[in-house]
């Protein structure tokens, strides 16, 4: 029998075997797929039985060549069957027969295509979730337009169950893969794909178990962008449908929008216009307590009134469990967003810290949890000391029993006391390299920001603005002593590169971009770019100062913007390829950190992150950066008592900023003035050394620039008043 009818046969019931026979005997040759869609069009099999049998036909049956030439007309996918339906649109089965593969997909009932604001936010997902280019975000292949001009779209047919079957499964199953350290893996997976989207300037506003798909191979895909907000856009006007009341599991459509057991405070108000990535982070607090407990954050048997109640005053259920993840879930799910972690990549990064057996930023150790720590990450040293200990007491032969027993436990407490002070030095620096990590991300992601504001200005009506932005300085200016000159956070500069004629829309458009461009200078201060009025905005900059110095745009036409704003429209004297902020992101399509280099206007040295964006057939249109100071990142490496200087290296182990440097000046960059540790430094991306002179070096890679922070102590770092 043919591999095909093989696997019918495993996978349908018995009692159509017969019916499958007597098919096959009619014509050999027809595809197993529309046999499938046959027996379920008659009724003979359900909608999951379906997708599971063509599930296994399109992971069992090997890949081949069915027709040696391509079809003369593409048609659009061939539907086979229902495989789920909501109030607002159907889910189907259907064979692309260009590709000849099993794809989903999702189209919108003819009711509800009738409502504009249904048909808008359904078209509004489709392109969202394509624009989400992540492991973890359900691929979309295209759109398809019917006849009656109604919109579907095709996407990857995803294999798998829900994270809500799974932690079904968790509360009956023991092994490796339902164990405590595998769910956390799992929802990893969910945070790593949010902080991409926020990143991005996209909110999901819906994330639940029922919207997280587990693979077979443990992979997780993110489902249902259906009210997902695009922060640029503020796109959140109400629709016209409000749902069924009593569905506080479901996703409520309106003023507020998500699902009520997993909203936060801020989304159960109804307060859109403010929501952000800490709204999701809520979400995702509330689903770690139910991966941990296994057990919902939010009573079951409530209804939707009391829910809203819940989640007005941001209350859960108690959580037991260990302190550090009942710690992580409460930063998480503070009622004030600015609680919160500052990103979910934050957030994400205790996760990863607790399954270390590090320390967490939401939870403070005692000295007992730092030695335990300690201890458990080095047994190995523990044993090897406690028996060259014992080596050395049995040498000193039986006269000395007495003594040497006191000797022993004067050894091994000195031994506990020295790992006990160096395992507070390593946590110490590592607090400090997650911190200055966390801070450097959070700019990397006002600068994904700034990129994201400036593609859709550029796709904008052309803005009206009270000077002519080739021929007169940006108005509203005020004098500013960091700048030496006089400065404006209402527009930006714009300039063109030597050769280039970009338009004076497009000029136009940049010099709009001001607000938004120094709004991200001011966050970069705080991780934060909201919430800050004009007046703070250019005292925050002019006077107090900030981490970035610069934000600017720069365009493939040759187009340039920088603030805040100084100077009238010039020409530049260089191309954009020549600049390295503006090459590197091109090149890696990915965020770049360029420098050090010297600000030619008198600011100092600086480093520059750098993020691209590119239009949908993949070619470069632009590159959002910051110059970010380094004379601040100078100051975030202050050494403390007994701590000889800290370094922040690249990847070359030069050192680009150090504790007590001149940052004013020429840019070098130095070896780290302790060769002892250059060798172990190399060879790990963290760790801790011992010097042969007694220096103690600790050091973590840090993410952005793939830098590293060092701290080098001198050796009574280790020593104590015993």
């Amino acid at each position: 029998m043919k591999p095909a009818r093989d696997t019918l046969n495993r996978t349908l019931p018995a009692d159509l075997h017969d019916e499958l026979e007597r098919i096959y005997d009619a014509n050999e040759d027809l595809d197993p797929r529309d046999v499938v869609a046959e027996l379920h069009n008659q009724g003979l099999i359900d909608a999951g039985q379906l997708k599971n049998t063509l599930v296994k036909l399109e992971t069992e049956l090997p890949i081949k060549q069915v027709d040696k030439r391509p079809p003369q007309v593409l048609g659009d996918p061939i539907v086979l069957g229902l495989l789920g339906q909501g109030a607002m649109g159907e889910v189907l089965l259907a064979k692309d027969p260009g590709l000849n593969r099993i794809v989903a997909v999702k189209r919108i009932h003819a009711n509800a295509a009738k409502n504009p604001g249904m048909m808008r936010r359904f078209y509004t997902e489709a392109q969202i979730t394509a624009q989400l280019d992540h492991p973890s975000i359900v691929p979309i292949f295209g759109l398809i337009q019917g006849d009656d001009g109604s919109l579907s779209y095709a996407m990857k047919l995803v294999r798998g169950h829900t994270l809500e079957d799974y932690l079904e499964d968790c509360k009956i199953k023991t092994d490796a893969t339902h164990m405590l350290p595998a769910r956390l893996e799992r929802l990893l997976h969910v945070c790593d794909a949010m902080a991409y989207s926020h990143e991005r300037g996209i909110v999901h506003r819906d994330l639940k178990p029922e919207n997280i798909m587990v693979g077979p191979f443990g992979e997780i895909l993110i489902m249902d962008w259906g009210i997902a907000k695009v922060l640029a856009h503020r796109d959140d006007m109400p629709m016209d449908e409000q749902p069924d009341a009593q569905k506080h599991k479901g996703t409520k459509v309106g003023s507020v929008m998500g699902t009520p057991r997993y909203m936060s405070p801020e989304q159960a108000f109804g307060k859109n216009d403010i929501l952000n990535g800490h709204s999701d982070q809520y979400a995702l607090g509330l689903i770690l307590q139910e991966l941990v407990t296994l057990d919902g954050a939010i009573p079951e048997d409530i209804g939707l009134d009391e829910v809203l109640q819940w989640a007005w005053q941001a209350k859960r259920k108690p959580m037991n469990g260990p302190p550090e993840l009942v710690g992580i879930v409460a930063k998480a799910c503070q009622e004030e967003p600015s609680d919160r972690y500052d990103t979910v990549q934050q957030m994400a990064d205790d996760i990863r810290s607790y399954l270390r057996e590090e320390p967490v930023l939401a939870v403070k150790d005692t000295r007992s949890q730092k030695a335990h720590r300690w201890i458990g990450r080095h047994r190995r040293g523990m044993m090897l000391t406690v028996i060259f200990l014992s080596m050395a007491l049995l040498a000193t032969g039986s006269g000395l029993a007495i003594a040497g027993s006191g000797l022993l436990a004067w050894q091994q407490y000195a031994a506990q006391v020295r790992e006990q002070q160096l395992a507070a030095v390593v946590q110490k620096a590592v607090f400090i390299s997650n911190k200055m990590e966390s801070h450097l991300h959070d700019i990397e992601s006002l600068t994904t920001g700034m990129a994201f504001a400036a593609d859709a200005v550029l796709e904008a009506p052309k803005p009206r603005l009270p000077y002519d932005v080739k021929h007169a300085t940006p108005p509203n200016r005020t004098r500013a002593q960091r700048y030496f000159t006089d400065i404006t956070v209402d527009y930006a500069s714009v300039s063109a590169a030597k050769g280039f004629s970009p338009s004076t829309s497009e000029l136009t458009k940049l010099a709009a971009l001001g607000p938004v461009l120094t709004q991200a200078m001011a966050g970069s201060e705080t991780g934060d770019a909201r919430g800050m009025n004009r007046k703070k905005r250019l005292a925050q900059i002019s006077k107090i100062g900030t981490p970035a110095v610069w934000a600017r745009i720069g365009l493939d036409s040759g187009a340039y913007a920088e603030a805040p704003g100084t100077k009238a429209f010039v020409d530049d004297k260089t191309a954009p390829d020549s600049t390295p902020w503006f090459a590197a992101p091109r090149k890696t399509k990915g965020i770049s950190w360029t420098g050090p280099t010297l600000d030619p206007r008198g600011l100092g040295q600086v480093v520059t992150v750098s993020v691209p964006w590119f239009d949908d057939a993949g070619h470069p249109e632009g590159v959002a950066a910051m110059d970010i100071s380094v004379v601040w990142l100078a100051k975030q490496l202050t050494a403390p008592k007994k701590v000889k200087g800290v370094w922040l290296l690249n990847k070359d182990l030069e050192a680009i900023a150090w504790s007590g440097m001149d940052a004013m000046v020429e840019p070098e960059l130095p070896s780290l003035p302790y060769p002892a540790h250059n060798k172990a430094i190399a060879a790990s991306p963290s760790g801790w050394n011992i010097a042969s002179d007694g220096t103690v070096a600790v050091w973590s890679r840090i993410g952005p620039g793939a830098w590293t922070y060092v701290v080098v102590s001198s050796p009574d770092v280790l020593t104590s008043r015993l």
